[in-house]
């Protein structure tokens, strides 16, 4: 995750945490909850934050995603929760991008989308 993600959840000195390769790692562990465009939360795991400072978009790990039996579905652009067998659609498929608040989209590609 960005530093700024991890200020916002507390984490405010990154050097007292120790360091795997470019990554900070909280010790702690924290939820991660995934949710549907429709603001519903889909499936939570608690799991471990690290921190890269120059990462500016919220990363998910295959661990992560293996971990919480989600498949990615590029070509359809949705993510399936398998153990409901349940299809979640990109948010930028779903949603008018244009409508979201900024702050929610700051660490997403949605400029990607840009014209």
């Amino acid at each position: 995750m960005p530093p700024e993600v991890a200020e916002e959840i507390g984490i405010t000195d990154l050097k007292k945490l120790p360091k795997l390769g470019e990554y900070y790692m909280v010790e702690d562990t924290y939820i991660v909850c995934l949710y549907d465009p429709e603001d519903r939360v889909v499936v939570y795991k608690e799991c471990y934050i690290f921190i890269r400072p120059t990462e500016n978009r919220i990363l998910l790990s295959f661990e992560f995603l293996a971990s919480t039996d989600i498949i990615i579905d590029p070509r359809r652009r949705c993510w399936i929760y398998r153990p409901e067998d349940k299809e979640i659609e990109d948010f930028f498929k779903a949603k008018n991008y244009q409508e979201a608040p900024k702050k929610l989209l700051r660490f997403t590609p949605y400029y990607d989308y840009v014209d």
